[in-house]
């Protein structure tokens, strides 16, 4: 600091440089304790504090993470929500069912009184195929399976949280007739099977039978005739039905059939080439082009892939046939019945459990987003009565500063009494 001596120097007021410094200090203390106060944060830049401002940012990712996973849970109890609404109606279905089948395995009931009962028990069966056809949550179908073939069952992953391990698995076993009555032990049984998906198999005799048969290229056409994939330029001899030759000209096809999304596949059988096709919604026409049989002059040969045959109003779900049935028949059914009202028990309670670990899950989650928020508070906010108190405090030291300030600019003119 100055002393009383330097007021006898004009050139240079130190007294004046001290003021001005203690005052600057104070205006910009004043400036970030007014930003603290504006925004209510004690951080409000990283130089305010480093540390505490990095454990923060870390808490504010950690916070989004639990929330969106909180959100994830109310969606994952939807879609339980959705399914377990379609167990409910299926159930009743089935208890309905039990109570028609009982009805009509009494022997007081006549040939046609029993033909009116197998009618509503069949439509029954039919309200379930299309329960599980509408129980959809966002295109993603519930009740068909993990492909959509009406079997098996759907594996869901719900992420309810941060880390990659915080997942909740739920599954939903496919529901239709065909998953609860397949195997039906009464007369007649239920006709789970009225689609068939086996692969259609069509054989290819490119064998060079009399010489060497030359394949130049391969195409497929879809049922209208157009063709939707292509390979051209080869030039693969077969021999006299030499397999390595056929191996290349089936490697061919798969590489043309797997880049153009087919569902076919070809294989050597034999001395010839077989073609599998497991799509049963479509059916489709290859062509082979070259000289096939060896005698020099092209040919074509064509063969076509069929599609499997099954019925489009129960795809995969199978349908219910009780026609003709007998009061026996019928005590039969009763069991199967039971037996599927255990089925969708067993869906019901597996549907349950998950959706009681999400429940919990939520409960966990809304306390660890309560708890990370207040580390955050205690890290980020301001205390605004220490801020208002010192506030008052800079303020006051603003203004004797300001006074300093103005005496010592006022200081150096008694050296003018030295001059008269």
């Amino acid at each position: 600091m100055s002393s009383f001596g330097d007021l006898n120097r004009v050139n240079t007021n130190i007294q004046s440089m001290d003021s001005q410094l203690s005052l600057n200090r104070v205006n910009r203390n004043l400036a970030e304790n007014q930003l603290r106060l504006s925004t209510g944060l004690r951080i409000n830049r990283a130089e305010d504090d480093a540390a505490g401002f990095s454990i923060a940012n870390k808490l504010d990712s950690r916070i989004a993470a639990l929330n969106q996973g909180l959100q994830n849970v109310g969606d994952a109890k939807s879609v339980l929500d959705i399914a377990e609404s379609s167990f409910d109606t299926i159930m009743d279905n089935l208890i309905e069912m039990k109570a028609l089948a009982t009805q009509a395995a009494n022997d007081t009931l006549g040939e046609a009184e029993r033909g009116f009962i197998s009618d509503q028990i069949e439509e029954l069966g039919n309200e379930i195929n299309d329960i599980a056809e509408q129980t959809v949550f966002q295109d993603l179908d519930l009740l068909n399976g993990s492909d959509g073939s009406y079997a098996g069952e759907l594996e869901l992953t719900f992420q309810v949280g941060e880390r990659t391990t915080d997942t909740i698995t739920a599954s939903i076993d496919a529901v239709n007739v065909n998953e609860l009555f397949d195997g039906s032990s009464a007369s007649g049984q239920v006709d789970a099977s009225t689609a068939d998906f086996s692969s259609t198999q069509v054989g290819f005799g490119v064998t060079g039978a009399g010489g060497t048969a030359t394949v130049t290229g391969v195409d497929v056409r879809d049922s209208g005739g157009n063709t939707i994939a292509d390979v051209s330029g080869l030039t693969i001899e077969t021999g006299s039905g030499d397999s390595d030759d056929l191996q290349a000209l089936a490697d061919a096809m798969n590489t043309l059939f797997e880049g153009e999304d087919l569902s076919l596949e070809a294989s050597v059988d034999g001395n010839g080439i077989e073609v599998s096709n497991t799509d049963t919604d479509e059916s489709y026409t290859v062509v082979i082009h070259g000289d096939l049989d060896g005698d020099g002059s092209a040919d074509v040969e064509t063969e076509t892939v069929a599609e499997g045959t099954f019925n489009e109003n129960a795809a995969g779900q199978g349908e219910m046939d009780l026609s003709s049935w007998s009061a026996s028949d019928f005590r039969d059914f009763i069991a199967d019945v039971d037996t599927a009202i255990e089925e969708m028990s067993s869906r019901v309670n597996s549907v349950g459990i998950a959706q009681s670990s999400l429940s919990v899950r939520e409960v966990t989650l809304s306390q660890s987003i309560s708890a990370n928020q207040s580390a955050v508070s205690r890290i980020m906010d301001a205390d605004f009565a220490k801020e208002q108190s010192e506030s008052v405090r800079l303020q006051i030291l603003q203004q004797t500063a300001t006074s300093a300030l103005a005496q010592a600019n006022i200081g150096p003119q008694s050296v003018l009494g030295f001059l008269a």
